[in-house]
């Protein structure tokens, strides 16, 4: 039979993400009658780490083997004991309750917390802080209370570049490029799109921080006569560069790759739309700011050969060029690689002019880092870190990676 009350209250972990290497603190609250009631000898609270992977079997119909090949490997054990029955600690009078603190050290080279999923496989790295009320006897179930909590490893090298970042980038660009040659339909000439994006030219992406990036896009025309251009400077001339950034895809892609014994797989996920391109609410945009727009009057280029004639007559080409910038701003699970999984990103950029097939691809491969130092490395004791003089954010997780599970459950 069940207490009336719960004898484990409450689990209480920070809310924000734990650097790898630091101290964290919590606190277990307790109903001094339900522990009797229930017969509770002891509680103690479990730290666990587990790398969980699963892949699909494609050959299972034909084999007569299981769908799927699961491996889940433990990387975190800790245990601490807060309550005995046999030490005597009771309630304050006219309360019921008891509330105990825990702390633990989390080591310094664990990998992120981290949750991908596909057809062909999942791989997720998980923490959990477990409370758990041991009960005597072989059909006494023990009564658990469980919270899930998110880690990301050091990152010296993205953390120097956080402060220039928040200051304003003043340092070196890195420029990706990508040019194409595109038509309208299945006849005539080709025109050409080049597109340039620019970045701060750093080896790690750190997260939580606010990174600018400038968007370049030039067209030219099919080669025309220049009395076939529209009368109107505002009619688009094919193909027009976007000036809207809805237009744009612009999104963070991850590849993952899981493993187990005999098989893996690749599981490809996109993280989110990027620096506030392709949506239409601000606040699904992927940045911290909007976007500045500039379009460039058109220019007409003159086909070689005929730069003497009037304006007006001859062949060339016109010039047009928009420019857009913005900022990106991450807080998926860093780039890591760990035994049985593996993470890494690239930018992905498209753009879709009319016609078939007109639509322009750019990628960028990224590595993305915490940004972060322990508090103790930064010389803040067992305080939480710091982003911008407030605690830090969440990892954006999914909400499969905060339903609570735990692999001992069954051992116990």
């Amino acid at each position: 039979m069940s207490p009336s009350k719960d004898p484990i209250q409450a689990v209480i972990v920070p809310q924000h993400v734990l650097v790898a290497g630091q101290v964290f603190h919590g606190e277990v609250e307790l109903n001094f009658d339900a522990l009797q009631e229930d017969e509770i000898q002891e509680v103690h609270v479990k730290l666990r780490g587990y790398c969980y992977t699963r892949v699909r079997n494609p050959a299972y119909q034909q084999q007569h083997q299981p769908m799927h090949e699961y491996e889940n490997r433990e990387i975190l054990s800790e245990n601490v004991t807060i309550w005995q029955k046999t030490a005597g600690v009771y309630p304050q009078p006219g309360s019921h309750d008891l509330r105990f603190p825990f702390s633990f050290h989390l080591p310094p080279n664990l990998p992120p917390s981290a949750h991908h999923e596909a057809y062909r496989g999942q791989g997720m790295v998980s923490y959990i802080v477990v409370a758990v009320g041991v009960r005597e006897g072989t059909f006494h179930r023990n009564r658990r209370v469980a919270q899930k909590i998110s880690v990301v490893p050091p990152d010296p090298s993205g953390a120097q570049v956080r402060g220039p970042l928040l200051e304003g980038w003043n340092g070196r660009w890195e420029c990706v490029k990508a040019e194409d040659k595109i038509r309208r339909g299945i006849w005539g000439g080709y025109g050409t799109v080049q597109v340039q994006l620019s970045l701060p030219a750093i080896d790690v992406f750190p997260l939580f921080t606010a990174i600018p990036f400038t968007l370049q896009i030039i067209t030219h025309t099919k080669e025309m006569d220049y009395d076939d251009t529209p009368s109107d400077p505002s009619d688009p001339i094919f193909p027009s560069p976007p000036t809207n950034p809805y237009d744009i895809e612009f999104i963070l892609r991850s590849l993952t790759r899981v493993s187990t014994r005999r098989r893996s797989a690749d599981v490809t996920d996109d993280e989110g739309k990027l620096g506030g391109m392709g949506v239409e609410d601000k606040s699904k945009a992927g940045g911290t700011s909007g976007v500045e727009v500039v379009v460039v009057p058109r220019v007409w280029v003159p086909k070689e050969g005929e730069g003497e004639k009037e304006k007006g007559e001859g062949k060339g080409c016109w010039r047009q060029e928009s420019c857009m910038r913005s900022t990106i701003y991450f807080n998926c699970s860093p780039s890591f690689s760990t035994t049985g999984m593996s993470t890494e990103y690239h930018l992905h950029l498209s753009i879709d002019f009319p016609g078939i097939g007109n639509d322009t691809k750019l990628d960028f491969p990224l590595v993305i880092g915490s940004g972060l130092l322990t508090p103790e490395a930064q010389g803040g004791g067992y305080a939480p870190p710091m982003y911008g003089g407030m605690p830090l954010p969440q990892l954006g997780l999914p909400p499969a990676y905060w339903a609570h599970t735990d692999s001992d459950e069954k051992k116990e």
